[in-house]
């Protein structure tokens, strides 16, 4: 029976290209269904999203922290996308076996039946990123969503306290809920990055 974990040293062999993008293609397949624009993947999105999963490859262990502790709007800046808002799902499934070519849309099942999970799936976002990794007996799956910072002046009533303070997601605090129904693990709530940094900046911008 296979279990499914999902939020949020083995080494990663190889990332599943082909699975990430059919991911990706169903994700956006509910979304169209739910009446929600389709999401366009974007090359710095994928890339976060892929530095993030082999990270949980390496480290065993599913969690919305980076390596560096970097928040997400943060490591997506890095990459030269200016967003106003970002979030993640992820998650972990156990006892992975090649054989089924289907097991990707379970991991998608499952966020969709989450409130938490599908409340970002069906966001207000315009790109997104997806990326697996198989450990060979495992594998982790992110997938990232960001909506785009639009161009608009400047607001002069801001005014800079200091340098920007960014947080993380302390995984220990995350709730969880047993999924008693599928009876396939635990699941994780996701969270927008977004609302997490505007709540502990020193400095007072409008998201």
């Amino acid at each position: 029976m296979q279990i499914l974990l999902l939020l949020s040293v083995i080494h990663c062999n190889k990332f599943s290209v082909t699975d990430d993008e059919q991911m990706s293609e169903f994700i956006n397949f509910l979304r169209i269904n739910s009446g929600m624009e389709p999401l366009e993947e974007h090359p710095a999105l994928v890339a976060v999203a892929k530095e993030h999963v082999r990270s949980m490859c390496r480290g065993g262990k599913l969690t919305h922290a980076s390596r560096n502790l970097t928040s997400l709007i943060r490591r997506i800046g890095r990459k030269g996308l200016h967003i106003e808002r970002a979030a993640e799902n992820i998650a972990k499934q156990y006892s992975y076996t090649k054989s089924n070519m289907q097991e990707y849309t379970e991991v998608a099942k499952k966020w969709f039946r989450s409130t938490e999970h599908r409340r970002i799936m069906l966001g207000p976002f315009n790109y997104t990123g997806v990326a697996s990794c198989d450990t060979g007996n495992e594998k982790y799956w992110v997938q990232v969503f960001a909506k785009e910072e639009e161009m608009r002046q400047p607001d002069k009533t801001v005014r800079d306290s200091g340098d920007l303070s960014y947080g993380i997601i302390d995984p220990a605090r995350s709730p969880c809920t047993l999924i008693t129904e599928c009876d396939v693990g635990e699941m994780v709530r996701p969270s927008t990055f977004s609302q997490i940094d505007q709540g502990i900046r020193t400095k007072t911008v409008t998201v």
